[in-house]
Parts: C-alpha cells; sequence; structure tokens
C-alpha cells in the first residue's frame, strides 16, 4: 500500500513538474550587434567625428520582457542599465540607464529603433531590416530576426527611411547614415 502511494505521488510530481516546465520554457538572452561605419553626415555638424569610423552598438534582451507600448505592427521595450554598450576605437561605454528599443513591421521593411544615453550624450538609433526578419511574437517579446547577419543600407536624408545614428553633443544635433551589418542571436538559459 505504502509503495503504490509512493508510486502514485511520483507520478503526479513528475506530470506537475513536466506541465511547469512546457509553460515555461527556458528563457533566453537575447544579443543584437550593429556593426558598422556612420556617415555620410545627413545633418548637423558632427562634432564627435563619427563620420567614417567603425563603431559597434550592442544590445542584451531578455526574451521574456513584454512592451512598454503595443500597437497592431509596433512594440517598444525598456531594457535595463548596462543593456546596451557602444564601442567606437578602443574604448566602449555602457548604459548607466534604461534605454528603450522599438520594432515596427512594415510591408517595405523591418524597423528596430533605439534611444539611449550613450554616456551623457542622448542616442537615436534606426535600423531598417528585411521585411518579414521578424515573426509577429516580436511585438509580445523581443527576439532574434532572421536572416541573420543583414547589410544596412543607410539613409540618404535626415528623414527618410535608411539607417541612420543621431546623437547630441553640446546642443548640437547630428544625424549621420549608417552602413554596415546587423545580426542577432540568443542563448537559451535554464530558468531558476
Amino acid at each position: 500500500m505504502q509503495i503504490r502511494r509512493w508510486s502514485t505521488l511520483t507520478a503526479l510530481l513528475v506530470m506537475g513538474l513536466s506541465a511547469s516546465w512546457a509553460q515555461s520554457p527556458p528563457s533566453a538572452t537575447l544579443t543584437v550587434t550593429i556593426s558598422g561605419t556612420p556617415g555620410p553626415v545627413l545633418s548637423g555638424t558632427d562634432p564627435m567625428q563619427l563620420s567614417g569610423k567603425a563603431i559597434v552598438l550592442t544590445i542584451t534582451a531578455s526574451e521574456s520582457l513584454s512592451p512598454v507600448a503595443h500597437e497592431a505592427h509596433a512594440a517598444s521595450y525598456e531594457v535595463p542599465a548596462g543593456a546596451v554598450s557602444f564601442t567606437e576605437d578602443d574604448e566602449t561605454i555602457t548604459t548607466t540607464m534604461p534605454s528603450k528599443v522599438g520594432v515596427v513591421l512594415t510591408p517595405t521593411a523591418d524597423i528596430a529603433g533605439l534611444s539611449a544615453m550613450i554616456g551623457i550624450d542622448p542616442v537615436v538609433g534606426t535600423i531598417y531590416l528585411a521585411p518579414g526578419s521578424w515573426k509577429q511574437t516580436v511585438l509580445s517579446h523581443p527576439r532574434a530576426f532572421s536572416p541573420s547577419p543583414q547589410d544596412l543600407t543607410p539613409a540618404t536624408s535626415a528623414t527618410g527611411p535608411g539607417s541612420k545614428i543621431q546623437y547630441t553633443f553640446e546642443n548640437i544635433t547630428t544625424i549621420l547614415g549608417l552602413t554596415g551589418t546587423a545580426s542577432s542571436s540568443n542563448q537559451a538559459r535554464l530558468r531558476p
């Protein structure tokens, strides 16, 4: 009788754990890396002289994040301090406050945007990816895009389509086109 009770209890426990794992899959950390060269200058004077320099922008986010704003074809997320880093030459600066990341799915392009404080300077970046790079699920939780990597085509005007980076330094706002590549990957990790 005791063995039968333990067998039943063990079976229920295993079924309960299986159901729990099925409902709570391992979360993953998404990493989006943008490697490129800003330029040409589309607006402003480029006081930091970024045009023509190699830069790397890295964004990490948990795929379990929920959007802070959501529409039919767009979502925005807040990533914590430290989730965004900017490298130029051999210097890397990591954010010390939360940043905003947004995704807009359109028929002509999947667009990602970033608004962050890099050091003491506000930076806004926009990349245009091939349409259909993200599945609709990116509007519920951050997800990797495919194919990865993708080439970035720079904007040719400050207000037009194409990849670009905008920064403000000493009250001077500059917008530059951005040529390069964007890649995304995720690494699963078991939930604690």
